[in-house]
């Protein structure tokens, strides 16, 4: 709980020593939740699935298609330097996952 209210903190950086810092904690501890937890992502995947508005979400997936070109235009490259065909195969993969839409 404590990494996720460090996500929604004000701020720029997101990195541990900076959430902890403003969270009051050991970024050590913050660091090692990230890079060992071992919790099911499926189940939580499917308790946020029962809970999320399907408008509200088909709209935030399509409002992401945005991101590539802005990220072109904003810092001139993508995370990972991705192409626009590997970045619009993985985002309709998620999108699939995200809304729980049958494999093709």
């Amino acid at each position: 709980m404590t990494y996720l209210r460090g996500l929604l903190l004000d701020g720029r950086r997101k990195s541990m020593q900076p959430m902890a810092g403003c969270l009051g904690v050991d970024h050590q501890g913050l660091q090692q939740f990230v890079t060992s937890s071992t919790w099911d992502t499926r189940a939580v995947r499917a308790r946020l699935a029962r809970r999320a508005d399907p408008e509200a979400t088909a709209a935030v997936l399509i409002s992401s298609l945005t991101y590539f070109p802005l990220l072109r235009i904003l810092i001139g490259h993508t995370p990972g330097d991705l192409d626009r065909e590997t970045f619009l195969t993985a985002w309709a993969g998620h999108a699939a996952r995200t809304l729980a839409l049958p494999d093709e």
